[in-house]
């Protein structure tokens, strides 16, 4: 991902700037940032986080995200292979949480997977 990010930089140079942190190397700063995962993006304008997204992004994602922090906008929504992601994850953990007994933790907790996916396709906010 990194070489998408150091493109979208590059397209974007002096209107956004780019600070990376190695969150291997640099535990305690990834910590007092909130990242708790990588890859953490986390997007500010003037001085005011605007967004935050976490797992790998595509090229023209990455090119939507520093799109909204050159214009100090929100974030665009959801991308489709996330959302994608969250309604099958969804539905196998009803799947399966079905099928096992029922489980009805299991169940409740994928039809909320999925209704989640559902509502950032709508653009309803999670």
């Amino acid at each position: 991902m990194q070489p998408d990010i150091d493109h979208a930089a590059a397209e974007f140079a002096g209107l956004v700037r780019l600070a990376t942190v190695n969150a291997a190397a640099e535990p305690e700063l990834a910590r007092s940032l909130g990242a708790l995962a990588t890859p953490t993006l986390i997007g500010a304008s003037a001085g005011d986080e605007i967004f935050r997204v976490v797992g790998r992004r595509t090229r023209s994602e990455l090119h939507e995200l520093f799109r909204a922090v050159a214009a100090g906008t929100a974030a665009p929504e959801v991308g489709r292979q996330d959302r994608i992601l969250r309604v099958g994850a969804g539905l196998a953990l009803v799947l399966f949480g079905t099928i096992s007994g029922p489980v009805w933790p299991l169940v409740g907790i994928g039809g909320a997977i999925a209704a989640w996916g559902v509502a950032s396709h709508r653009g309803i906010k999670t």
